[in-house]
């Protein structure tokens, strides 16, 4: 997951890519993704900015 969301969230702020997007290019389920993109949410890793046509757009969480 770090692989294809940290370099967009450090070159851009924010992170626009489906869980199909993800689990291809990390070759883990898209269950998993959902359960990774889950916990890092749950523990104010990332959060939601909002979406574009039903894709989530993560950003990092400012404590």
């Amino acid at each position: 997951m770090a692989v294809v969301l940290a370099p967009a969230l450090a070159e851009h702020g924010e992170a626009r890519y489906s869980i199909e997007e993800i689990a291809a290019s990390t070759g883990l389920t898209t269950a998993r993704v959902h359960d990774c993109l889950r916990f890092l949410l749950k523990r104010q890793c990332i959060r939601q900015i909002g979406s574009v046509r039903n894709t989530p757009v993560y950003g990092v969480h400012h404590a």
